[in-house]
């Protein structure tokens, strides 16, 4: 396995990170908070998969039949992968989500809707968007969309690298309390593995 070449859309969803490391050095998140967001990208990662698997630049009609049967199956898959992904996360980091908040019943949605009410976590959610956005048009432009199946495999391989940066750097928070530090070292990491995402590339012999 070898990594996969730069893009300019890698570059974009790269520099969107910039946001929430500016958010955490200016004293507004801490890791819990990059915990979060970087959860809820997934549903963001999910929603442009599935256009890339319906929405395809190599075909006459724009949504193709078979990209839209991979993506129904999709769609239930991975929609029960990330909704576990966030019942995981935030029964293990709710008193550090919820900032001791005691209004809420501390269920999956209720601590959503708290997030998502806070501003600066919706303008991180925007940017977000916009990046991914970003990167499917010019996929979309280059004809760089890879094949229906790769495209339905390629969140897969995002979300098990920020479950391990979830699990990991939460622990250190909790354990060892430099959420900052650690926040910083979660965006580090997943800057980078936006900027050069693993790509498995056969290689002839």
């Amino acid at each position: 396995m070898r990594l996969a070449p730069i893009t300019r859309g890698s570059i974009v969803l790269a520099l969107s990170n910039m946001v929430p490391l500016l958010g955490v050095l200016l004293g507004y998140w801490n890791a819990f908070d990059i915990i979060f967001l970087y959860w809820f990208e997934n549903i963001i990662i999910g929603l442009f998969a599935v256009a890339r698997m319906t929405i395809r630049p190599d075909n006459a009609p724009l949504f193709v039949a078979g990209g839209l049967f991979a993506a129904g199956f999709f769609c239930l898959h991975y929609g029960f992968f990330t909704y576990g992904h966030g019942v995981f996360v935030t029964s293990f980091f709710e008193e550090q989500l919820l900032q001791n908040s005691e209004s809420l019943n501390r269920g999956l949605t209720d601590i959503v809707s708290y997030m998502l009410s806070q501003r600066a976590v919706q303008l991180v959610i925007v940017a977000m968007f916009i990046a991914h956005l970003t990167d499917f048009v010019i996929a979309y432009k280059n004809k760089t969309i890879d094949t229906v199946s790769m495209e339905m495999t390629k969140p897969y391989k995002r979300i098990i690298v920020l479950h391990i940066a979830i699990i990991l750097g939460g622990f250190f928070a909790l354990k060892f309390g430099h959420t900052v530090s650690v926040a910083v070292v979660m965006i580090g990491l997943k800057a980078y593995f936006d900027l050069r995402p693993p790509n498995r590339i056969k290689t002839k012999l």
